[in-house]
């Protein structure tokens, strides 16, 4: 099974309010998310892997107000804009300034490749400025808010109801932006609703050699905190 770790995280956001799925005979499985249905169709063999020589380039890059993603289409480097506009992008409109890879537009100043630490599979990381035992002891302490919701708990786990589910539960490891680990297990809980939607997305996937990767789920208040 194959698992897709980008396209996994909005697929979990979306799917968590995805309804039942409403597929008939001889036609494409459709998972109803609100307020659009998405349609999942087979294609004969999976695209091929990025071009090495094109992975530096793809991001977002931005100046003030103006953001473009750039992305790989068809071996070509592509730029998104915000107002729906695309473009094939040569690579002389890519220049390096300060060791800061920027794209240059047509009228205006260039927009910088937007780099958080995360390339080749880097974790992105922060510096506490509290020990991580002092600030664990301090969320512990605190009093979490009220809250007044419509559904009452009913948290389920969900690799009980899908054993071919895989976690990857970064906070129960060291592998999070903190450093550290926030649980002490590395399990996944959902409100039952959701768990159960996320269930039957991962199963509609397996038909297209793809399957869920879960890094998070219910969060316990003080990790929150």
């Amino acid at each position: 099974m194959t698992h897709n770790r980008r396209t996994t995280c909005v697929a979990l956001a979306m799917l968590a309010l995805a309804s039942p799925l409403d597929a008939q005979a001889g036609t494409s499985p459709v998972i109803a998310v609100a307020p659009t249905p998405i349609a999942l169709s087979a294609v004969p063999t999976p695209p091929r892997p990025v071009a090495a020589a094109l992975l530096p380039y793809i991001g977002e890059y931005t100046f003030a107000a103006d953001t473009q993603i750039v992305a790989e289409v068809n071996g070509a480097l592509v730029a998104f804009s915000g107002r729906g506009n695309r473009a094939v992008v040569p690579a002389r409109d890519f220049t390096r300034e300060n060791g800061a890879l920027q794209l240059s537009v047509a009228a205006g100043q260039p927009l910088v490749r937007f780099a958080v630490g995360t390339e080749e599979g880097v974790t992105f990381r922060v510096k506490p400025l509290r020990p991580i035992a002092e600030l664990r002891r301090t969320a512990l302490a605190a009093k979490p808010p009220a809250e007044t919701g419509k559904r009452a708990p009913e948290l389920v786990e969900l690799v009980v109801r899908d054993s071919t589910i895989h976690l990857d539960i970064r906070y129960a490891t060291d592998n999070n932006f903190m450093g550290a680990a926030m649980y002490s297990q590395g399990r996944a809980f959902m409100q039952r609703p959701a768990a159960e939607a996320v269930v039957r997305a991962n199963r509609t996937l397996k038909a297209f050699g793809f399957g869920l990767l879960i890094h998070d789920a219910y969060r316990p208040w003080y990790v929150t905190k």
